[in-house]
């Protein structure tokens, strides 16, 4: 019986560190991407468009304040696909 107790504990440790050691590969992975990704994106693709300085702040929130990529993934990354220049700038 305790041999059998001892097993099922270090297999639920076994899942919890193969857990963790997945959720400390994606989540640098994860930042990365949405900072890619806030540099790559033109200011009118932000939610307050052209002028308001939108692309700089998540730029530097996502570099200084890491969770905050969470955050542009809701807010600019899902809502706001790339789109191409408006007819205004593309001449």
């Amino acid at each position: 019986m305790d041999g059998f107790i001892a097993a099922s504990v270090l297999s639920s440790l076994g899942m919890l560190g193969v857990l963790i050691v997945a959720a400390a590969i994606a989540l640098p992975l994860a930042w990365l991407w949405m900072l890619i990704d806030a540099l790559a994106r033109d200011e009118h693709d932000y939610p307050g468009g052209p002028g308001s300085n939108e692309k700089l702040l998540w730029v530097l929130l996502i570099l200084l304040v890491h969770v905050s990529a969470i955050a542009y993934f809701f807010i600019v990354f899902r809502r706001r696909k790339r789109s191409p220049l408006p007819a205004a700038v593309a001449g």
